[in-house]
């Protein structure tokens, strides 16, 4: 469906930020698809539990859904919830790089099926995750295969009327897309660098390319 035109909010005047994570969680609570700053790049986001508002971003980045979409969560602790086996390794990362520019691809339970995680370090991306419950599906704001955008203007130029909302929080301050790992056997493999370096990942475990 094409919207007719996006809406856009900006987090103006004292307590503007806290409004507007508040709009945004319901919003996303709705069932409607927003792109939203966070730390790395803007990223387009829709509640976990909503499967029309997720199919909704693959049909509008062009993404196979054979690429599942990462989950956004408020603090470490709404990982171990969900049904995800736990490893120290990953838990080490967490304590190390969250939030921050780190993705961490974890085993859902006992099938082979995989679930990636971040918690950034927006303030305003926080409290959105919030006030939708505690965890977003998201993925990078961009055509998939081109360059993530990092403001909410290139966020526009190209998902205008596609998009519900875009939370205009100013410029990404990384610029750059999250570092992304799967945790293996105790080892962290890195499927793309990004945000964190290599160097600082063999700072706290082992490290495959």
């Amino acid at each position: 469906m094409i919207l007719s035109e996006t809406e856009i909010i900006r987090p103006d005047g004292r307590g503007g930020e806290e409004r507007v994570a508040q709009t945004a969680g319901r919003y996303l609570k709705e069932g409607k698809v927003l792109a939203i700053p966070t730390d790395t790049v803007y990223g387009l986001a829709a509640a976990v539990d909503n499967e029309e508002a997720k199919e909704k971003i693959y049909k509008i980045k062009g993404r196979s859904f054979s690429k599942p979409l990462a989950i956004l969560v408020a603090d470490p602790d709404s990982v171990w919830s969900r049904r995800v086996r736990y490893q120290a390794a990953a838990d080490a990362l967490m304590k190390a790089f969250w939030p921050g520019g780190l993705t961490i691809i974890l085993e859902e339970g006992e099938s082979q099926k995989t679930i990636a995680f971040r918690q950034p370090a927006l303030k305003i991306t926080l409290e959105i995750i919030k006030a939708a419950g505690g965890a977003v599906c998201a993925t990078s704001a961009n055509r998939s295969g081109l360059e993530a955008l990092s403001t909410a203007q290139r966020v526009l130029k190209i998902f205008n009327g596609q998009i519900d909302a875009v939370i205009d929080a100013g410029p990404a301050p990384l610029g750059q897309e999250s570092t992304v790992v799967k945790i293996e056997q105790g080892r962290a493999k890195i499927l793309r660098l990004g945000a964190v370096s290599r160097e600082a990942l063999e700072d706290i475990l082992e490290v495959d390319i």
